[in-house]
């Protein structure tokens, strides 16, 4: 148990959130450390796209540093995670490999699980699958996502509510 005097002053700490420029100061920072150099437009898109959220401006920086040059590189781990689903419908039985290919690169990159949760969610539940299903799907990944935050081991949490959608999907047209 902590010490009362201690925990007290634990809530007297605020830490503000960063702002535009903080995400420009450190992303002009890290890019000249790495002797790279970008356009004030190229600069301003990095920081909008972030949406000041810094493990999508490590991603981004991450993909500019290994290229060597600016790419605009629009939600591109989006398009990475929206693959998810196109593999599932493949229907093989060597998709959730391709699948823990995805979900680890994803993890690498420090792409919370909450946001794989949220995207994957959004693209069933706007897709043309049943309202059951989708209320399956809402269920698991809800129940998904609170075993992700109690606990560590991300992946398997990640690959469970995979397994559960796969389960969920497939099911219905064995019927």
């Amino acid at each position: 148990k902590m010490d009362d005097a201690i925990f007290s002053r634990c809530f007297q700490i605020r830490v503000p959130t960063p702002v535009k420029t903080d995400f420009a100061l450190l992303t002009l920072k890290i890019l000249k450390v790495n002797k790279i150099t970008i356009k004030k437009n190229e600069l301003h898109n990095i920081v909008e796209n972030t949406e000041k959220n810094m493990n999508k401006l490590v991603f981004t920086l991450t993909n500019i540093i290994l290229n060597k040059k600016y790419i605009i590189n629009i939600d591109r781990y989006k398009e990475l995670i929206l693959q998810i689903p196109k593999v599932i419908k493949k229907e093989k039985i060597f998709i959730l490999n391709q699948i823990r290919e995805i979900l680890i690169n994803l993890l690498i990159c420090n792409i919370q699980p909450m946001v794989i949760f949220k995207l994957i969610l959004d693209y069933y539940t706007s897709s043309d699958i049943s309202d059951s299903q989708k209320r399956e799907i809402l269920y698991y990944c809800s129940d998904y996502q609170l075993k992700c935050q109690m606990g560590y081991r991300q992946l398997y949490h990640l690959e469970a509510f995979i397994a559960k959608i796969i389960t969920i999907i497939h099911r219905t047209k064995q019927l």
